[in-house]
């Protein structure tokens, strides 16, 4: 509801229906539109945390299958598979 609000806003504020001095004037505008560009700032950093820890697994992952590698537990081939004593019988 309030990215609604924020949207609508942003469009009156584009039209000129609602000049910008206007919204500013009202006390109850000016917090409304306070809280919902703080709310859309944490999405935005929530967004990319997400993203960055999403990465650092992936690169976990791939830093791991590279070692088991070195060790000589599994092959090239089996890199995607996990070491031997991860993967379940059958998925060779």
């Amino acid at each position: 509801m309030a990215s609604r609000l924020r949207k609508e806003e942003m469009e009156m504020e584009k039209s000129g229906r609602r000049p910008k001095r206007d919204i500013l004037a009202d006390d109850g505008a000016r917090q409304t539109l306070l809280v919902l560009c703080i709310e859309h700032t944490l999405k935005r950093i929530i967004d990319v945390a997400e993203d960055a820890l999403r990465e650092r697994k992936k690169k976990r992952a791939h830093q791991r299958r590279m070692a088991h590698m070195q060790m000589g537990d599994i092959t090239d081939c089996d890199a995607d598979a996990g070491p031997r004593e991860s993967r379940a019988p059958g998925n060779y």
